[in-house]
């Protein structure tokens, strides 16, 4: 899982830094955090090519929700 905030440097934002990642972590999860999900752009997660984006006052939230999940997971191999 990829946590990149939006805005990288003050200037440098997602649209720029997602195909980066992307091309060097092409399975991995890419998550965007900002202070301002409103954007236009954040408004899509797919078309620029993240699988979600997420408030940073809802990040503790989101990462709780991922570890359910996983622990889940975990739980249910260990039992099968």
């Amino acid at each position: 899982l990829v946590l990149l905030d939006n805005m990288l440097d003050g200037q440098v934002s997602a649209r720029f830094s997602v195909p980066i990642i992307r091309q060097a972590n092409r399975d991995t999860p890419i998550v965007i955090i900002s202070n301002n999900i409103d954007v236009d752009y954040l408004k899509d997660p797919a078309a620029i090519g993240v699988d979600a984006v997420v408030d940073k006052a809802d990040l503790g939230t989101f990462l709780e929700g991922i570890l359910a999940k996983y622990n889940a997971n975990v739980d249910s191999l260990q039992h099968a």
